[in-house]
C-alpha cells in the first residue's frame, strides 16, 4: 500500500507534525510505504474555475504551471491520501484549501463536454488534525468539507483524529496524544485491509 501526507502546517516541528509522526510511524511498521509533502514547500496557485481541467481524461489538464500537477499525479499513484492539518479559522490554512479547490475538479471530470469518471475512484483518505480550540468545536468544519469532497470523486471517507493545543505552558505532544495518533492509524489500516 502507498500513502501520501499532505502536511499542511508552515511549521516542520510543530503541533501538527508531532502529532502525526506517530501515526507515520505506525503505517511504516505496517509496511506502507508513505510519501510526506510539505504544502507550504510547494508552488500551489489558486483554481481559477475555467474548467480547462474538464477537458482532460486521464491527468489533471490544468493550465497553471506550478507545482500541483506533480503533486496530483503522486495522489493518483497512493492508495491513501491523508491530511494532517492544524485549523486556523475555523478551517485548514490557504496552501491546503487551494489543494482541495484543485483536487476536486481535476479529480472530477463533470464539468466538460462530456461526464467522465473521476480519477480518484476507490481511493480513500482520512485526516490529522490540530487546534487551539476544543476539537469538537473547530475540527469537524474541516471533516466535513473533507468527507464531502471524497464523496464528490469517488473516494472513501475513513476519518478522523485531532488534538487541542491547550497553549502556553502545556507540553502539546502528551502520551495521551500520540496513542490516540497511533489507535487512528491501526483504524486507518483496518479500514484499508477491509476494502
Amino acid at each position: 500500500m502507498n500513502a501520501i501526507i499532505l502536511q499542511g502546517s508552515p511549521r516542520k516541528k510543530g503541533n501538527t507534525q508531532q502529532f502525526s509522526a506517530g501515526f507515520l510511524d505506525e503505517l511504516r511498521r505496517a509496511g506502507v510505504q508513505v510519501r510526506e509533502v510539505w504544502l507550504y514547500d510547494l508552488d500551489l496557485r489558486p483554481c481559477l474555475a475555467c474548467k480547462a481541467c474538464q477537458t482532460r481524461p486521464g491527468e489533471m489538464g490544468c493550465v497553471q504551471k506550478d507545482d500541483m500537477p506533480a503533486l496530483f499525479q503522486q495522489c493518483l499513484e497512493a492508495d491513501l491520501l491523508v491530511f494532517s492539518v492544524p485549523i486556523y479559522a475555523f478551517f485548514a490554512p490557504a496552501p491546503v484549501k487551494a489543494f482541495m479547490d484543485r483536487f476536486i475538479y481535476a479529480a472530477g471530470k463533470f464539468y466538460g463536454p462530456e461526464r467522465l469518471p473521476p480519477l480518484t475512484q476507490g481511493k480513500a483518505c482520512a485526516v490529522l488534525a490540530t487546534s487551539g480550540y476544543p476539537t469538537d468545536h473547530v475540527v469537524p468544519i474541516f471533516t466535513e468539507a473533507v468527507r464531502r469532497t471524497c464523496k464528490h470523486i469517488g473516494m472513501d471517507y475513513l476519518g478522523s483524529a485531532a488534538a487541542r493545543d491547550l497553549g502556553n505552558g502545556h507540553v502539546f505532544l502528551t502520551p495521551e496524544k500520540e496513542a490516540e495518533a497511533r489507535r487512528f492509524a491501526h483504524t486507518v489500516l483496518d479500514a484499508m485491509a477491509q476494502r
